[in-house]
């Protein structure tokens, strides 16, 4: 029968983040030791030739993780630059049942 998601242990593997007029910022669950990763919108290129372009843009990127209930997920932004998050999308793994 159908069962809810709610209870099982989950990872989150991937997220897609659109952002709007942003340049970068970091990602990741904040239980698993080191894993905020540095999410940037522009190639090196870009940020050294215009340190000041904002761009509108999507991106998946993989995260460290763990399974744990909640599935959670961070974003910080430490920059002195904007940043707006239109939209996040996790891809998560769910833990399968063991029955013994």
């Amino acid at each position: 029968q159908g069962s809810s998601s709610r209870a099982a242990q989950k990872s989150i593997n991937q997220v897609m983040v659109q952002a709007y007029k942003s340049r970068e910022f970091h990602v990741g669950d904040p239980d698993v030791p080191g894993n905020l990763a540095l999410v940037s919108l522009l190639t090196r290129s870009e940020i050294l030739a215009t340190p000041a372009k904002l761009v509108s843009t999507h991106k998946t990127v993989a995260i460290p993780n763990k399974f744990t209930k909640t599935g959670r997920l961070y974003i910080r932004h430490t920059a002195p630059i904007p940043l707006t998050i239109l939209g996040i999308t996790p891809i998560t793994s769910i833990a399968s049942k063991r029955t013994g």
